[in-house]
């Protein structure tokens, strides 16, 4: 999956930062800014692009709970159970048979 550049949200516009390296996390956002930062490797190991695009939706995923102002925009155990979900979803989708 390509990762995009930005992305609209409502009347935001989020960034998407793409980095080489983290030494313990995968990706980040920081909604007040607008921006995720995504991790094409973390310590060292580069990270599958299937690995890549699941961190994309995961922090989508914060992004579009805290527009919506839920205060569970911060739980992780609740964003990673949705956003797998989401990832399986958008890679396992057909148009047409």
């Amino acid at each position: 999956m390509l990762i995009p550049k930005s992305f609209r949200l409502g009347r935001k516009k989020y960034k998407i930062e793409r980095h080489a390296n983290s030494n313990r996390v995968r990706g980040t956002i920081v909604p007040e800014g607008k921006r995720i930062k995504i991790f094409d490797a973390v310590r060292g190991i580069p990270r599958a692009d299937i690995d890549v695009a699941a961190t994309f939706w995961h922090e989508v995923t914060h992004a579009i709970l805290w527009d919506m102002d839920h205060p569970r925009w911060k739980d992780e155990a609740f964003v990673v159970a949705f956003s797998k979900r989401l990832n399986q979803v958008v890679h396992t989708a057909k148009l047409e048979d």
